[in-house]
């Protein structure tokens, strides 16, 4: 009997099936951004890492709260809770786990991009992994970020709006420039240079209105994020 066509009896009578090769599961493809905006979570991650590192694919909750609880030092109810209405939710919506209603068993969809993101930052302490991701998660913060990386001196605020103007890499059409500029310089000056400013990437000069990666041990560590992602967009 194939996985798809278990029942509930099926895991009840007999040992738990092995967990599949991740090619063989069925998961709706998901945007990288998407995929980083999901681990900026830490518990999220904690649950990912737990079947990550199981030999099944299917885990009581009870198994999952314990490593939850080995990991932070909430109290267990307020672990049980978080992981019922906001971790599991969240992780259904994107088709990666399912679980039923009484909360009992918890099945792992395997992902090929988000098991090779996970095994990027494992050895990452969780601020940096927080900070990464959550810059990543975003199209534009990405893109930011992967012109920033190699620029030893910074950019220039005015090149990185035209760079978040371009379309497939073309040249800014005269049609576009204006007022759809200065939408996309308000855009960078109040909403994403200040969230990667708070995650402690880069630094913006006001006066010279340039931008450059800071020396944080998370920004040290960005790159090797920006290409990763890179290459899990190509898979």
């Amino acid at each position: 009997m194939s996985d798809t066509h278990r029942t509930s009896d099926d895991h009840d009578n007999g040992a738990p099936p092995t967990k599949p090769p991740t090619a063989t599961r069925p998961v709706a493809s998901l945007p990288v951004e998407a995929l980083c905006s999901l681990l900026v979570d830490a518990r999220v991650r904690a649950v990912l890492r737990a079947f990550e590192h199981a030999s099944e694919f299917t885990l009581d909750q009870s198994t999952v709260v314990e490593e939850l609880v080995s990991r932070s030092p909430q109290p267990r109810e307020d672990i049980r809770l978080q992981l019922r209405h906001i971790v599991l939710p969240k992780l259904t919506t994107s088709g990666i786990l399912e679980y039923e209603a009484e909360g009992i068993r918890i099945r792992y969809h395997p992902h090929s991009r988000l098991t090779t993101l996970l095994k990027h930052a494992d050895n990452d302490p969780n601020s940096i992994q927080d900070r990464c991701f959550d810059a990543l998660g975003h199209p534009q913060r990405r893109l930011i970020l992967a012109g920033l990386v190699d620029a030893e001196n910074g950019r220039a605020l005015t090149a990185i709006t035209l760079g978040l103007m371009r379309t497939d890499g073309n040249r800014v059409s005269p049609e576009r420039s204006g007022r759809e500029f200065q939408q996309a310089r308000t855009a960078l000056i109040h909403k994403h240079l200040p969230r990667l400013v708070a995650n402690e990437l880069i630094t913006y000069r006001d006066a010279s209105e340039t931008v450059a990666m800071r020396e944080t041990p998370a920004a040290q560590r960005l790159p090797s994020y920006v290409t990763t992602l890179d290459a899990v967009e190509r898979e």
